[in-house]
Order: C-alpha cells, then sequence, then structure tokens
C-alpha cells in the first residue's frame, strides 16, 4: 500500500519519466531506492515522500496542498 501510494505522488508530482527515474534510483540516505525502502518500512516511506517533495520543490513544480 505505502509503495503504490508512494508511485502515485510520483507519478502526481514529476513527470511520468522523472518519476520512475526517482522512485527506482538510488538515493544514499535511505540506502535503497525510494521504492524499496517504502517497501522496507514506514519510516523510510515517510522519508521518500519528503525526498520526493524536495525533488518536485527542486525542480519548481506545483504541489497540491
Amino acid at each position: 500500500m505505502r509503495t503504490e501510494r508512494l508511485k502515485r505522488l510520483a507519478e502526481k508530482w514529476l513527470q511520468a519519466k522523472d518519476a520512475k527515474a526517482w522512485l527506482d534510483g538510488w538515493n544514499e540516505e535511505l540506502q535503497n531506492s525510494p521504492l524499496g525502502a517504502s517497501f522496507c518500512s514506514a519510516s523510510a516511506y515517510v522519508r521518500a515522500q519528503e525526498l520526493l517533495r524536495d525533488e518536485a520543490d527542486r525542480k519548481d513544480l506545483q504541489l497540491p496542498l
């Protein structure tokens, strides 16, 4: 369930190809991909979601409240 939510958020907040690359890409802080980390634990999911928001902000995308 967490992984599906993270996928939906990534597709909503990033462009489709960017979302897939971000979800599957290695993240040093998580020591895993964001998708893999979200599968492992709830706390990793929360951190992956925060990192996703940072990535979307970095790309200057409009995020829903």
